[in-house]
């Protein structure tokens, strides 16, 4: 049951990135337009289809708890995570951080 509880809170964590990067995605869509910046905001939305990535291949992973038969109905080694969550995750992540300084990085610097 606690596992089950830790995997349902895991699609939790990865939903609320990709609402997040929606929302700083339209912030910043408005802020470019008032600046006159480049569309750097489009990466965030990058940011979530590799969070949606992410969230898909997190809930394959829950489902893999479900056995039929001898074998497992969804993939369950390493690299498929590996390859579905882990890195796409962290590209997301790295992607959202780096249009966020471009964006709002105007908020840390001194005058």
């Amino acid at each position: 049951m606690t596992r089950l509880l830790l995997a349902m809170l895991s699609l939790l964590g990865v939903g609320a990135f990709l609402s997040t990067y929606f929302v700083l995605a339209r912030l910043s869509r408005r802020l470019g337009d008032v600046l006159k910046m480049k569309p750097y905001y489009r990466g965030y939305y990058l940011s979530a289809a590799l969070a949606a990535l992410a969230l898909t291949s997190d809930f394959i992973s829950l489902r893999v708890h479900v056995p039929v038969g001898t074998e497992y109905l969804f993939p369950t080694d390493a690299q498929f995570l590996l390859w579905t969550f882990y890195l796409p995750l962290a590209l997301s992540a790295i992607v959202a951080l780096i249009v966020t300084w471009r964006y709002w990085g105007w908020l840390l610097r001194r005058p």
